[in-house]
């Protein structure tokens, strides 16, 4: 992306294909419970759209440290079956940094065995191998949240502890 004599690099733009949960059984606190919720995370999701078809992408740009305030703006191409269809991408950059080391104080927790396997609508038979932890951790990471699984009930049987002679 180019702009105000400066550039983003492509190396920090992402995608991510949006899927949807079917929730064939909301939870009963839900207030207003979807057929369908969106979800960017879905594991291995290959953007596969069909003719006539609309697909959700999710699209991140990472604005470097010392990015200087402007609009910067390029060009997206997608190829589908020899077509390709080009999209104009448009920033704005603000002009300032955020500290390499947030102020915010959290605990946005992960509860693989019982939440998130209401969400995908399987109560407490979802997989969720570290690899999808990282994963979400990675995503998470990137709007500068932290993270922990707490669901150490699913987890314990899914990463390997090992001590150390001195007691680590």
């Amino acid at each position: 992306l180019k702009g105000n004599n400066n550039s983003i690099p492509a190396k920090n733009i992402s995608y991510a294909v949006v899927d949807y949960v079917e929730m064939n059984k909301p939870h009963p606190n839900d207030l207003e419970p979807n057929s369908f919720e969106p979800d960017i995370l879905w594991p291995n999701r290959p953007l596969n759209a069909k003719e006539g078809q609309v697909q959700s992408v999710w699209v991140d740009v990472r604005i470097p440290a010392g990015t200087a305030a402007g609009t910067y703006s390029g060009t997206i191409s997608v190829q589908v079956d020899g077509h390709t269809e080009t999209l104009k991408l448009v920033v704005q950059a603000y002009g300032f940094d955020l500290p390499k080391v947030s102020s915010l104080e959290n605990n946005f927790s992960f509860s693989p065995g019982t939440g998130w396997s209401r969400f995908y609508g399987c109560y407490g038979t979802l997989d969720y191998p570290p690899e999808l932890f990282e994963k979400h951790a990675q995503v998470l990471s990137r709007y500068r949240v932290t993270c922990f699984a707490d669901d150490w009930m699913t987890m314990r049987r899914k990463v390997r502890i090992i001590w150390e002679e001195d007691d680590n």
